[in-house]
């Protein structure tokens, strides 16, 4: 069984409609809906919530029959967070190389694009804008939902050139960055920074990213985690 084939058949178990479900998780009824078609995951904190209410334990939720080696050997070492991104990068796998759409959470946009690649933080893409190519990298924690795009095929795009794209491709290029710092009021009344445009990267590590201030002594640092979104016109 899936992991939303468990949550519906716990939910009915408990004699709980979605909306109820929901509203013991402080969540949408969308979120569940999703969850339960399989078509995004719940965190780790979601997961936790869902394992109480449910009366079942969290590694039974993401046991399957067909897991791999790797997610059995991270549960007997007690990793639950490395069982659930292992999981969650495995569903990732096989939307690479199709044109999907994909939503990020909040007020955060998301794309639709060619998926190419990934690593442990970021779903790398390449997507058309008129007559442009943009290169972008999506932060992964911040993925809501991928399903395969509705829009015709980009026949003059061949994402298959861009598979080996990962995040050094972006160092010493134009970019923009977005953060998850960006709510409807963003930029209206001097909240601070939520997006960098037109900005060179110096430095990308598995910590932070490094954007090159002319205007300063020091360049300025951004944690890998709060970013969600990076593109460059190529």
């Amino acid at each position: 069984m899936t992991l939303g084939e468990k949550i519906i058949e716990r939910r009915k178990m408990e004699n709980l409609s979605q909306n109820q479900l929901a509203e013991k998780l402080s969540v949408s009824r969308s979120a569940v809906a999703k969850w339960e078609s399989d078509k995004g995951l719940p965190d780790i904190e979601n997961l936790k919530v869902l394992s109480r209410v449910l009366n079942i334990s969290i590694d039974s939720l993401l046991e399957n029959e067909d897991k791999t080696e790797e997610i059995q050997n991270q549960e007997a070492e007690g990793s639950l967070e490395e069982a659930f991104l292992i999981k969650r990068d495995e569903k990732i796998a096989t939307y690479i190389n199709k044109r999907c759409t994909v939503e990020l959470t909040d007020y955060n946009d998301g794309i639709d694009g060619y998926l190419i690649s990934q690593d442990k933080d970021y779903l790398y893409y390449v997507r058309r804008e008129g007559k442009k190519t943009i290169i972008g990298a999506l932060g992964k924690k911040f993925i809501e939902q991928i399903q395969l795009s509705k829009k015709k095929e980009e026949t003059d795009l061949n994402a298959s050139e861009y598979m080996d794209i990962n995040r050094t491709f972006f160092i010493g290029k134009n970019v923009s960055v977005a953060l998850d710092e960006k709510h409807f009021w963003s930029g209206l009344i001097g909240f601070k920074e939520t997006e960098y445009l037109n900005v060179v990267i110096s430095g990308f590590s598995e910590a932070n990213l490094t954007i090159e201030n002319k205007n300063a002594l020091t360049d300025i640092l951004l944690p890998v985690e709060k970013i969600t979104k990076i593109e460059v016109i190529v």
